[in-house]
């Protein structure tokens, strides 16, 4: 989630990214990318049976792609979230 609020920061807000942290935010999203790799992998054909069959293509979305995108969408929310508060703080926003 970290990244993201910084992405969505540095959009939003312009506020600006040093290259470190540019740095940090690539290793961060690395890891997650190989984590989610590596889950799926080891993952049991039983776990991967598809929720939703496409019948023309014979493919489907498991449980665990669903839940991945859903995680992500949660943290993208809460990034927006946490930098649309600052940018209302900034501009004086009474929330009554």
């Amino acid at each position: 989630m970290p990244f993201i609020a910084a992405v969505l920061a540095y959009v939003w807000l312009g506020e600006s990214i040093l290259a470190f942290e540019l740095f940090a935010m690539v290793c961060c999203f690395g890891g997650i990318a190989v984590v989610a790799v590596s889950d799926q992998s080891e993952t049991s054909e039983d776990e991967m049976m598809p929720l939703v069959l496409d019948e023309t293509s014979g493919r489907g979305t498991s449980a665990y792609q669903i839940g991945l995108a859903m995680a992500i969408l949660a943290a993208a929310m809460y990034a927006l979230g946490g930098v649309a508060t600052r940018r209302l703080k900034a501009l004086n926003f009474a929330i009554i």
